[in-house]
């Protein structure tokens, strides 16, 4: 800076003025400083303090939020409550049946005197909150009325309030109180695995073609179940389920409080007098005077062939059978139909006659449908006769070929067996590959369970004869109280004999 600005600089300064600290302001400034720290030396240290029992509050304030979260969720999608069993180490607990069939259990536990929350599978649930002083829960009914715990009914909870009371071990800060309240939000299942012939004993036949699984509708609309998934684990082995038109009605829909059986395709259930009634051998083989009548693909009620009358004027095919004297009752059903859309209807005449033609049983006599048509009849009456079911058809030069499918004269090998109840397959005709490794799964796709069973075999059916039979359709399907030994032979199609 040049000595002229400098010049100018000095003179602009006031009056009176200098510059710099006296030794007096500087020793002053220290003794004022020193006073302020020494007044807010107490907020700092309850700030100290507040900020170190922050994290203990936070901590057991988190993990009883998880805990509780965690409830919550699984709770909104459970199938109805259990009772209890208590372990010596429960303190206040809820076991209900989760969205997968799973006994699971929440609550307070009481391990080497410590107080801890756990959640999870019944058998080994995990640990969610440490330090907890309490845990109260509220069970309430659909209508909000409160009910006992544990309830006597699993399906009358509809929701549970509970009351968590956590506290820090250190004694640090003060115990808290959180609280959740949730609702079961998944309706009871709307068809259930109701019993299971997995281990049927050498008396009854071949285990792998008498084994076999009862469905029951237990709601009030009836259900359609077809292309629903059946499965076992360890390895999985997915069957998908179709209507058996043979020895049944052909369809899939369990109406309500109705029961379905599953079986393979070549199930010993019944007892069979037919040969090849189902044509599935693609010939004409078994069959007698089958002129102009043939075996074709396509067009099948059951399975992939039908009969198929391509002649014209009158013909006859016929089979001879004879129903043992130990059938206590016995039933022909046979399925007709024709294609309108290449000419009119033909005739059918289906009867059963001696080996003379000597008419016993009219079963129908008109003209062919142009759907799928069964026809049955009840041939207890016959047992121990040489019998001929003869089928007649006519066909004039404008008609359309008649079609016959799925004829079959049967019994009933189990006489707990209604001749009548709705019958399915398993596509792979292997429902008893896995059966015995206790566990199955019921589904309309494997993503969207509706029923499981993971049992025991001590729960019954382990080879004596019996069956693996559900005590209460909304009783938890993997509890060992849900399920006792049925009655030798089991009730297919039935209710269960516990």
């Amino acid at each position: 800076m040049d000595s002229r600005r400098w010049d100018n600089l000095r003179r602009s300064r006031p009056v009176g003025t200098r510059g710099g600290w006296t030794l007096i302001e500087a020793l002053l400034t220290v003794a004022i400083m020193g006073f302020v720290f020494a007044a807010a030396a107490p907020l700092l240290q309850k700030a100290g303090v507040a900020y170190s029992a922050s994290d203990p509050r936070t901590q057991m304030v988190q993990e009883g939020r998880v805990a509780l979260a965690h409830f919550a969720r699984a709770f909104r999608q459970a199938r109805g409550v259990t009772s209890p069993t208590s372990t010596g180490e429960e303190k206040s607990v809820l076991r209900f049946l989760a969205a997968d069939g799973q006994a699971t259990v929440f609550g307070l536990f009481e391990p080497a005197g410590a107080s801890v929350v756990k959640y999870g599978p019944a058998a080994a649930p995990d640990l969610l909150a440490s330090n907890c002083d309490s845990l109260l829960m509220t069970c309430y009914g659909a209508d909000g009325s409160l009910l006992s715990v544990p309830p006597s009914n699993p399906t009358a909870v509809r929701s549970v309030q509970v009351a968590m009371s956590v506290s820090d071990a250190g004694g640090r800060v003060d115990p808290m109180t959180l609280t959740t309240q949730s609702a079961i939000r998944r309706t009871p299942p709307s068809v259930v695995i109701n019993e299971i012939m997995y281990k049927p004993p050498p008396e009854l036949g071949p285990k792998d073609k008498n084994r076999w699984v009862e469905l029951y509708n237990p709601t009030a609309g009836a259900i359609d179940v077809g292309g629903w998934l059946l499965w076992t684990m360890d390895p999985i082995e997915v069957d998908t389920l179709s209507g058996d038109a043979l020895y049944s009605i052909g369809s899939t829909v369990i109406p309500a409080g109705g029961y379905a059986i599953v079986t393979d395709r070549d199930t010993e259930l019944y007892r069979e007098k037919l040969r090849n009634g189902d044509f599935e051998k693609g010939t004409m083989s078994d069959w007698a005077s089958t002129d102009w009548w043939a075996a074709g693909t396509g067009d099948a009620v059951s399975g992939s062939y039908a009969a198929r009358y391509s002649g014209t004027g009158w013909n006859c095919m016929y089979q001879d059978f004879k129903i043992d004297t130990s059938a206590a009752s016995a039933r022909l059903r046979i399925w007709e139909r024709y294609d309108p859309a290449f000419g009119n209807a033909p005739r059918v005449v289906i009867r059963v006659t001696d080996r003379h033609s000597t008419v016993f049983v009219t079963v129908y006599d008109g003209p062919c449908h142009p759907a799928w048509t069964l026809h049955t009849a009840d041939l207890s009456a016959l047992a121990d006769v040489d019998a001929r079911l003869e089928i007649w058809a006519y066909r004039g030069y404008s008609d359309a070929h008649a079609r016959i499918d799925a004829a079959a004269v049967f019994w009933n090998r189990n006489p707990n067996f209604p001749l009548d109840c709705l019958h399915l397959w398993v596509n792979d005709n292997e429902i008893g590959k896995n059966l015995e490794n206790c566990q199955v799964f019921i589904g309309s796709v494997q993503d969207k369970l509706h029923d499981a069973v993971a049992f025991q075999t001590v729960w019954g059916g382990d080879g004596d004869g019996t069956t693996l039979s559900r005590v209460h359709p909304f009783s938890p399907s993997t509890e060992a109280e849900t399920w006792k030994p049925g009655p030798f032979a089991g009730t297919p199609g039935a209710a269960n004999g516990n």
